[in-house]
């Protein structure tokens, strides 16, 4: 029984070392935030297919993935970066008191909360699927369509963690890889089910 607990704490410890591990890769392979997609790609790639579990080179398949899904993300990225510029730049004018803003911040926000379920749905995507962007895109919102239940839960653990990381700023280095955890724990099964099928 004290093996078997023991055991049991390893593998815990391993993950969670693992998923802090690559979280930091994460982390620091988005600092230029045109590759934040790849980064993204590259943690679902680790993530989803057990390799915090079984391999003990962990930034060699994180570091393979990236360059090997850099391209197919990086379209998904650059229109994900040109909302968040736009919506930026757009909030800036309601904050200094000017009209003519293109959407009300409210409108702003739930797009951009929509949006942000989506990439994980794309980058989820990706990292199993060599496809043409709207192929990518449109498997992507099908498994969002049929996943409202999963797609709440992604949002409330977002908010969780943005509570977390705003009351204690130095845990945001833990929670990319936790978040991509639960994240990929949500979406795979129906990505599989969809590869299956198609």
């Amino acid at each position: 029984m004290k093996s078997l607990l023991g055991n049991k704490l390893y593998d815990w410890l391993t993950t969670a070392c693992q998923l802090i591990v690559l979280g930091f890769l994460f982390l620091f392979t988005s600092i230029p935030l045109i590759t934040s997609g790849a980064s993204l790609t590259a943690l679902y790639h680790c993530i989803s297919r057990g390799h915090t579990q079984t391999s003990a080179h962990i930034c060699r398949e994180y570091f393979s993935a990236f360059k090997s899904n850099f391209f197919q993300s990086l379209a998904p990225t650059i229109l994900f970066l040109c909302y968040g510029a736009t919506m930026a730049v757009d909030l800036s004018q309601v904050f200094t008191g000017k009209n003519g803003n293109l959407l009300p911040p409210f409108l702003w926000m739930v797009i951009c909360l929509v949006l942000w379920v989506l990439a994980n749905y794309i980058f989820a995507v990706i990292s199993h699927l060599r496809a043409s962007f709207p192929a990518v895109l449109l498997l992507s919102v099908r498994l969002m369509a049929g996943h409202i239940k999963e797609n709440f839960i992604l949002l409330f653990t977002m908010a969780g963690a943005c509570l977390i990381v705003f009351l204690v700023p130095g845990l945001f280095v833990l929670f990319p890889g936790i978040l991509c955890g639960i994240a990929s724990h949500l979406i795979e099964p129906g990505l599989k089910k969809a590869l299956a099928i198609d």
